[in-house]
């Protein structure tokens, strides 16, 4: 069986500026998730920093056997993720 209940991702520098043009080459970092089973996955995300409090919970739907892409700083609800913020030293 493929997946687990709970995940801990390492990762989520999102860099302050970018180096083309929006909105293709704006700066971001991104989650992959899949999905492979028979029904909706619904997904919570907390982002943690270093230096700061936790953002989230960010809530997803992740359709029956499908992935999806998500990019942190396309999150906005309950808080946009801040670029430049970072989860590690």
């Amino acid at each position: 069986m493929i997946g687990a209940r709970a995940w801990a991702i390492g990762d989520g520098w999102i860099p302050p500026s970018s180096t083309g043009p929006a909105p293709q080459m704006t700066s971001h970092d991104t989650a992959c998730m899949l999905n492979p089973h028979d029904e909706t996955a619904e997904v919570a995300i907390t982002v943690y920093f270093h230096d700061r409090e936790p953002a989230g919970t960010y809530h997803l739907a992740i359709p029956a056997r499908r992935v999806l892409h998500q990019r942190f700083n396309d999150l906005r609800d309950p808080e946009p993720v801040p670029p430049g913020w970072t989860t590690r030293r």
